[in-house]
């Protein structure tokens, strides 16, 4: 009989970021929330279903440097601290919304580390006034493989807002990236 032990902290890492994020529409809907809490009045979403890969394109108000090296690290957010957040649009609007659409759609600092996680490169572009800066999650921060994405899912680097690139959803999850293929090929 085997002893009871710990599991390694990357598989810990793993098994959590699978409670968070469990299908490719988890990550769509993540991803679009942090647009929409960043005030983007525009989306784009382009899904590889063969690769399992997702960009996502917003004209929000970008990333600061300083807050770059912060992004995707485990329970950092820029919401509030409390789950209770405070309004984040004007308030002619959340007078005639119900309170529970004008509460900051995400606050827990998890989605963007468990992405991370579960992907092959997790790239994030951003540009505040025109200062544009970039990096991998978890990664090198090479500008080959950024501008190969780029070009890949066919955007442009922005000048105001947030491109983020998810390559290869599941790479390191056999089981999850077959149910994907089997279930979201054609039907998607």
């Amino acid at each position: 009989m085997q002893s009871i032990h710990r599991l390694a902290p990357e598989d810990c890492k793993k098994i959590h970021s699978q409670v968070v994020i469990r299908s490719i529409l988890d990550v769509i809907r993540e991803l679009v929330h942090n647009s929409i809490d960043a005030g983007a009045s525009c989306i784009s979403i382009k899904i590889n279903l063969e690769s399992l890969s997702v960009c996502i394109e917003d004209n929000g108000t970008g990333i600061s440097v300083s807050d770059m090296g912060q992004v995707g690290r485990r329970y950092y957010t820029s919401r509030a601290s409390q789950v209770e957040t405070s309004n984040t649009l004007p308030q002619e609007l959340t007078n005639m919304m119900p309170p529970e659409l004008t509460r900051s759609l995400g606050f827990k600092g998890e989605s963007i580390s468990s992405i991370a996680t579960l992907c092959s490169k997790l790239v994030i572009l951003s540009a505040v006034k025109n200062v544009v800066h970039s990096m991998v999650v978890d990664g090198e921060n090479s500008s080959c493989l950024i501008n190969l994405l780029l070009e890949f899912f066919m955007v442009k680097v922005p000048t105001q807002g947030s491109i983020i690139i998810v390559s290869r959803l599941f790479h390191n999850v056999p089981v999850r990236r077959k149910y994907h293929k089997e279930h979201f090929g054609k039907d998607f």
